[in-house]
């Protein structure tokens, strides 16, 4: 083939790379084994690996010999197309080999300096709204279901007190607050069950959300007007 002169390579080539237009960008080879079982007789593992110096295991791929027949110079491309990370570049001035790169589209063949820095910025940004904006999510529709969980024990109190002008008394047990009420204590907005208690001249309302945001909704009758409190526990 004819050699054709070199332009500067966009990316630092690994070190025993053999001299020529295809080479391998230094510390991205992730060992997937694609390029050197798509073209075996010009990308090898490194030679670390094949002097026996690295107990069993490549540390990367490179272009041990540079094409030297249109088969070679098409396995080669072939495994460029395969690569999942871009890692085989050209730095020829070749017209035929250009013009396969023009015809697959690839406009130069590399994996682009701005292209890996964008995917580092929206890693970045990911684990900063994940840090940032989910616990403020989260607090949100806590405070909501906390503002609904009070309200139901609000209207059961209201409900409660009415049966209490009727029968001059709270009823003593569920059964008989169910049968008053028509039917028996909904769940609160959380999922957990309401519990009521009665005494002398008083009720009771409790119900908790659950973990991790455990917390107790009380209203007691003897605090009227403010009734309802809600803690942490």
């Amino acid at each position: 083939m004819r050699d054709y002169p070199l332009v500067t390579p966009k990316f630092e080539r690994e070190p025993d790379n053999a001299p020529g237009a295809f080479y391998l960008i230094k510390d991205v080879c992730i060992l997937c084994a694609l390029p050197p079982e798509t073209a075996p007789d010009n990308i090898t593992w490194d030679a670390e690996f094949q002097l026996g110096g690295c107990a069993g295991c490549p540390n990367h791929c490179r272009v041990e010999r540079q094409p030297q027949t249109p088969d070679e110079v098409a396995l080669i491309i072939e495994a460029m197309k395969g690569s999942c990370i871009e890692a085989i570049r050209y730095c020829g001035t070749d017209p035929e080999i250009l013009a396969q790169f023009a015809s697959r589209n690839w406009k130069d063949c590399v994996m682009r300096s701005d292209r890996i820095a964008y995917a580092v910025l929206f890693i970045f940004l990911s684990i900063i709204l994940t840090l940032y904006c989910f616990p403020r999510v989260q607090n949100k529709l806590v405070q909501n279901r906390d503002r609904k969980t009070m309200a139901v024990l609000s209207n059961l109190a209201v409900a409660i007190e009415k049966v209490r002008t009727t029968n001059l008394s709270y009823p003593s047990n569920d059964a008989q607050l169910n049968n008053l009420l028509g039917g028996p204590l909904p769940n609160s907005p959380w999922g957990t069950k309401i519990e009521y208690k009665s005494g002398p001249g008083f009720f009771k309302l409790l119900t908790t959300s659950p973990y991790p945001m455990w917390t107790v909704f009380e209203y007691d009758s003897r605090n009227a007007p403010t009734g309802l409190v809600s803690y942490p526990f």
